[in-house]
């Protein structure tokens, strides 16, 4: 037998090896240790109300040349026939369900479509090697929205608005189809319709290294995850990535940690999600920058015509609270507001704030000013200059 297939059979072996061992130890999933959403608060109030709404899902095929078409997933709720419809865009290693807690407080009042990226939720999810080799990349993303969007607005009034709200990766997304001047070209009857964005803690494309969690997420194939998830090793860090996440703990649930190990052990869905973090940014093969096209990325920014809100936790160990003054400064009419002691995640981790926001800025009133959670207040202890080991 040839070479290649006699490793094959060892690993195959050796990954039911490990599963059997995993299994006469027999512990419990290490997913078990953080609460479900539903059994604390306020996260369960804020399922509730989401579930109050019916769900009404649309799907749209989208296609570029030399590209497998994809069906592209839009879910709605609301009361149906408001002028200006919310289009959500969650981020990277998640899907439109990241929206949940702020989308019960908002369907109320707006109608929500909201978005499963190409490659996840319940869009189709092809393999790269069916795509050109930017087919999972933001630019490429935002031109099946629009896609998506264009076929969904012939069902609508003419004078039907579009806002777009954007998280992370989402923001890279909505940048594209705010100011990059191809997709302009192919949809401008879309993007005319889009008079505000609401962008949470957007990817910035000129990064100077690649975090260590998404090189590892890149690059992780699928013996590696069959084996580090029979020994519980992969459920831990998706549990210690979501702690890690918030820092209001009340909000680190179960869901969270087991959405990231279901994206994880779905073949076409990590595949995708690999290809979306290699194409994000502009890095070489050993993820370092490649500057002049993250440059001319980044010129983008300053090509956005609609009023912007934009919203950066000031703990954000992703993307940190700096890169919010910079897209403050570039984004010619814009607005920043720094959410005290929140992380990368303010619409999962200050849903209810967050959803104020965005109502506030849609309908042009005055945004209430985020408070620090009674949780995170401080202690009563004072810093000391000198004191830097406590």
């Amino acid at each position: 037998m040839h070479v290649a297939h006699w490793t094959s059979r060892i690993c195959s072996i050796g990954a039911v090896v490990v599963v059997l061992l995993a299994g006469l130890v027999g512990c419990s999933s290490p997913l078990s240790r953080l609460p479900s959403e539903r059994s604390v608060e306020p996260t369960a109030s804020l399922i509730e109300d989401r579930e109050r709404f019916e769900n009404d899902t649309s799907y749209f095929a989208t296609s570029r040349e030399g590209e497998a078409d994809i069906r592209v997933a839009i879910h709605e709720l609301g009361p149906g026939g408001g002028e200006t419809k919310l289009v959500f865009l969650h981020g990277v290693f998640a899907d439109s369900e990241s929206w949940r807690y702020v989308a019960g407080q908002l369907a109320s009042g707006h109608d929500l479509w909201l978005v499963d990226s190409p490659g996840c939720g319940d869009s189709e999810a092809p393999r790269p090697s069916t795509l050109r080799p930017d087919g999972y990349s933001p630019g490429a993303m935002a031109d099946r929205i629009l896609q998506a969007l264009a076929a969904r607005l012939e069902r609508e009034p003419e004078s039907t608005r579009l806002a777009l709200i954007a998280h992370s990766l989402g923001g890279a997304l909505a940048i594209h189809m705010l100011a990059d001047p191809g997709l302009e070209r192919r949809h401008g009857a879309v993007i005319d319709r889009i008079d505000r964005a609401v962008l949470l803690a957007p990817l910035d494309f000129a990064q100077h290294k690649a975090d260590s969690d998404i090189r590892r997420l890149a690059t992780i194939d699928g013996f590696a995850l069959s084996a580090g998830s029979a020994t519980g090793h992969v459920q831990a860090q998706c549990c210690e990535m979501t702690e890690r996440g918030f820092g209001d703990q009340r909000f680190a649930v179960r869901e969270e940690a087991e959405k990231r190990f279901e994206i994880l052990h779905d073949g076409p869905r990590r595949r995708a999600l690999q290809a979306q973090l290699l194409q994000a940014v502009a890095f070489d093969d050993d993820f370092l920058p490649r500057w002049e096209k993250m440059e001319r990325q980044a010129e983008l920014y300053q090509r956005i015509r609609v009023p912007t809100l934009i919203v950066w936790g000031s703990r954000d160990e992703v993307l940190p609270v700096a890169k919010g003054y910079m897209f403050r400064a570039l984004i010619p009419e814009s607005e920043l507001v720094i959410v005290p002691a929140a992380k990368h995640s303010a619409h999962l981790e200050r849903p209810v704030w967050t959803a104020g926001a965005i109502d506030a800025f849609i309908s042009g009133r005055a945004i209430a000013s985020p408070e620090r959670p009674a949780e995170l207040e401080p202690t009563s202890q004072t810093y000391v200059s000198g004191d830097v080991n406590d």
